[in-house]
């Protein structure tokens, strides 16, 4: 599933290439570096502002998005997609959402879950022979805990008054 959301999310962030990662429309690299660019956001996206550039960047996502959901590599793929995920949403900070944080947490745990133990290449190809029905790891106690807490604060964030009395 995590695979089909990074598809879908390429996909919808593709129809807007040009404008927003490219040298073009809304944030060229040069502004980028000169008005809010901390040194340590490492990207790949700022290598190159074009439009092709960036087009291929969002191609190798969309490859590593089919290896996961098949399951090929997958702790690879994960490590890649993490760092291609990252790479872009560094690229243009002013167009980011809370969902963009998400994909990035979710791949950053996924890296240490056995994503492909289960109906995958992997798993056919024995790579996973030792693991059981369920997994307990620090990996998987915080990927939930950490779904967990995005709600928890999401029903914390929406008890002030302004939702329930005030109505603004």
């Amino acid at each position: 599933s995590t695979g089909l959301m990074l598809i879908a999310e390429i996909i919808m962030r593709f129809t807007y290439i040009k404008a927003h990662y490219s040298d073009f429309v809304v944030l060229p690299l040069k502004a980028l570096f000169e008005l809010s660019y901390n040194k340590w956001f490492i990207s790949l996206n700022n290598i190159n502002g074009t439009w092709q550039f960036q087009t291929l960047l969002f191609v190798l996502v969309l490859m590593f998005a089919v290896f996961l959901i098949i399951g090929y590599k997958t702790k690879l793929s994960t490590f890649i997609l993490f760092l291609l995920v990252i790479s872009a949403q560094n690229r243009n900070p002013i167009i980011l959402q809370n969902s963009d944080i998400v994909i990035r947490l979710i791949l950053f745990w996924g890296m240490f879950l056995p994503w492909g133990a289960r109906y995958s290449l992997d798993a056919i190809n024995g790579k996973y022979n030792n693991i059981k029905n369920y997994v307990i790891s620090a990996g998987s106690i915080s990927y939930i805990l950490q779904m967990l807490l995005i709600y928890v604060f999401a029903v914390q964030f929406k008890t002030g008054s302004e939702w329930h009395k005030d109505g603004t």
